[in-house]
């Protein structure tokens, strides 16, 4: 899975990132699985390997030594593989966290 990405700096404590990740199956056999390698797209008939692409824009502050936020943006375009074998959808989401570090 290929990626590249830039982040800046604006102002002090504040990076702001953007990267890009592109998605293959490692050959037309090979299913979708997730983190605890269970099938959750199954290899099916299609010859199709290109799975998808990620663009995510993050945003990353450091409040202190010790807390940080961050927000993001994450947007999932489907590929050959996943428009061939089922339901396929782009999908998209937001999220935010804070981290405290010790």
């Amino acid at each position: 899975s290929p990626n590249a990405g830039i982040a800046v700096s604006p102002i002090h404590d504040l990076t702001l990132t953007l990267q890009q990740y592109l998605f293959w199956r490692a050959s037309d056999r090979d299913s979708i699985y997730n983190k605890s390698s269970a099938v959750i797209r199954a290899a099916g008939t299609t010859h199709a390997r290109y799975v998808g692409a990620e663009t995510d824009l993050l945003a990353t502050y450091n409040f202190t030594r010790h807390l940080q936020g961050y927000a993001g943006y994450s947007f999932f375009s489907s590929g050959g593989f996943i428009e061939k074998t089922g339901r396929d959808k782009n999908s998209n989401f937001f999220y935010a966290a804070l981290q405290y570090t010790f």
